[in-house]
């Protein structure tokens, strides 16, 4: 197997290349542990929280010695976020402030609202039941951001100003 690939594909961010190298999804049931684990990690940094799940509960079947339970409970989470949209938005706030710079860990919600053409106006996000103000429609996190720090006296002695760009688009 190509796990060693694998590990440096999840180091480089590069999620389907490790999870191919992974073969988890084709024969999940005689992988090895490292295998099970990197498809894991693989399938929860791409969102793909319910595949996550299943391989990480058949790696704690597998190899109980290994402590994945802290995984599946993370993944639990995220589902409950992705199913519910039930967020803690105050811890979140806290954890942001606290985070340099702030890569939080969430999911994303979706919640009554589809994406399809309106009369006259072109595409755009139509809800599919009645809501209530203050419903929570839709929650994902920003595919970019510029940090830097806030506090001036700070900023001034610190040159260290972390920005995220995404290289495909130069933004």
């Amino acid at each position: 197997m190509k796990l060693n690939r694998a590990l440096a594909y999840l180091k480089e961010e590069c999620f389907d290349a490790a999870l191919a190298d992974t073969e988890c999804l084709t024969s999940s049931s005689d992988a090895p542990e490292k295998a099970l684990y990197r498809a894991g990690q693989a399938l929860y940094n791409q969102g793909r929280f319910s595949e996550c799940q299943v391989i990480l509960a058949l790696l704690c079947k597998k190899y109980p010695n290994i402590d994945a339970t802290k995984e599946l409970a993370r993944v639990s989470r995220r589902l409950e976020e992705q199913r519910s949209g039930m967020y803690d938005f105050k811890a979140i706030y806290k954890e942001a402030s606290k985070l340099r710079p702030p890569h939080l860990d969430h999911a994303t919600f979706t919640g009554p609202v589809i994406v399809k053409a309106s009369k006259g106006r072109g595409r755009g996000l139509l809800t599919t039941k009645a809501i209530r103000a203050g419903d929570l429609l839709l929650c994902e996190k920003a595919f970019a951001h510029c940090y830097a720090r806030t506090d001036e006296d700070e900023a001034v002695k610190s040159s260290n100003i972390s920005l995220l760009m995404n290289l495909q688009t130069n933004r």
